[in-house]
């Protein structure tokens, strides 16, 4: 009996390596995408409660408060900014892991599909040699008698 060999299993063996590595690509930006998140709630909680100018103060007061309440809103914008660029990397990673998947998968399927053909090509050839083993026996009974 024949082996099988497919002969593409090197390719295979290269797609499977290329789509855990973006596999692996994927987790990382989605982990700093949720670190991004994170960030950009912890931020807006602080601005929430910065203190606002609530009663009669001096100017000095008031400065420091503005500046303190513009830095928290600059801090805001800055990690949402940092939030949507690791939402584009999230996205694009998962789209070229996406991708890479379906080229792993399609040569799975040339490869399922070869090892059919394979094992029907084997099963022939066991039923050819019983075909011939049956003749064989039937011919030697008849010179027998």
């Amino acid at each position: 009996m024949k082996r099988f060999r497919f002969r593409l299993d090197a390719v295979l063996r290269v797609r499977r390596i290329r789509e855990d590595a973006a596999k692996a690509e994927t987790l990382l930006a989605n982990q700093a995408l949720a670190a991004a998140e994170a960030t950009t709630a912890e931020r807006d909680t602080h601005y929430q409660l910065t203190a606002r100018p609530t009663a009669p103060m001096t100017y000095d007061e008031l400065q420091r408060i503005r500046f303190g309440l513009d830095q928290a809103a600059a801090a805001v914008r800055f990690a949402e900014a940092q939030r949507v660029v690791a939402a584009d990397t999230a996205t694009a990673a998962r789209s070229e892991w996406a991708e890479r998947h379906r080229g792993v998968r399609a040569i799975e399927q040339l490869r399922d599909r070869a090892l059919v053909a394979h094992r029907v090509e084997i099963r022939r050839e066991e039923d050819r040699l019983a075909d011939e083993l049956a003749v064989t026996r039937h011919r030697e009974r008849i010179g027998q008698q």
